[in-house]
């Protein structure tokens, strides 16, 4: 309820809330059930249980908005979220957009900030800058600068359309970072919202935080795709294959 109610009281006004319900066992199509008869704005998907990406990826196929966000049922966004990111990459028009955010793990926050320099960059520099900063850092000891998260991103729905960007459902995790990717390769711009938008909790026993067995192939996986996606600029920058040898 938590998550629902920072969406809906958005001083963006404008917005379409589409709510996954992927398959759920406990009382969460019902809550939001009773969240849809109370608000026009939201819509509900209610799926059988197939993972993140079938879930984002069904919101995706529903969405008619000029920009796509992701909101985790266990987050929470400051009220002017989408108003501030919005508008930023409407006066850059820029494709995505990505802010700071602050992490709560044991009731304790952590606030996270992007460090690249620029607030505004190009295709080019999105390739050979941004990217690299977030496979990885520049050796083992350092750790990577951006989160390939996309709930602290809005990316252009034009954008996603046009090169059919979709999260992969045969990977388990890091799903997000290959849409990241991908989103980030097309953009025309990308532009840097440095307020704290986004508040992330940590629970020990996320997907995220626990360990899984078959790892290795999962990121062997995703290595791969990543590889194919930059091509030829794997040859031309050592840097960029640098990095996603770090990410093995």
């Amino acid at each position: 309820r938590k998550c629902i109610d920072s969406i809906l009281n958005q001083s963006l006004n404008d917005i379409e809330i589409i709510l996954v319900n992927d398959g759920s066992n406990d009382n969460s199509l019902t809550i939001c059930q009773q969240y849809a008869k109370k608000d026009n704005r939201i819509s509900i998907i209610n799926k059988e249980n197939g993972g993140v990406s079938s879930a984002r990826n069904a919101g995706l196929d529903k969405a008619i908005g000029e920009y796509v966000g992701f909101v985790d049922a266990d987050d929470w966004i400051d009220r002017d979220m989408y108003a501030n990111m919005y508008n930023r990459a409407i006066e850059t028009n820029s494709d995505v957009c990505m802010c700071n955010y602050i992490i709560n793990k044991h009731g304790k926050n952590e606030k996270i900030s992007i460090t690249l320099k620029n607030d505004v960059y190009n295709n080019d520099e999105i390739v050979h800058i941004v990217i690299p900063e977030m496979l990885s850092g520049p050796t083992l000891n350092d750790t990577r600068t951006i989160k390939g998260s996309v709930w602290r991103m809005i990316v252009s729905r034009k954008l996603i359309e046009m090169n059919e960007v979709r999260f992969p459902e045969r990977i388990l995790y890091m799903e997000d970072l290959i849409f990241s990717i991908q989103s980030l390769i097309n953009a025309r711009s990308l532009c840097i919202d440095r307020n704290y938008n986004y508040h992330y909790c940590v629970r020990d026993d996320s997907a995220t935080h626990i360990y899984h067995t078959d790892i290795l192939v999962n990121n062997l996986l995703v290595h791969n795709m990543i590889q194919d996606m930059l091509g030829e600029h794997i040859k031309n920058d050592p840097v960029i294959a640098q990095r996603i040898s770090i990410t093995m």
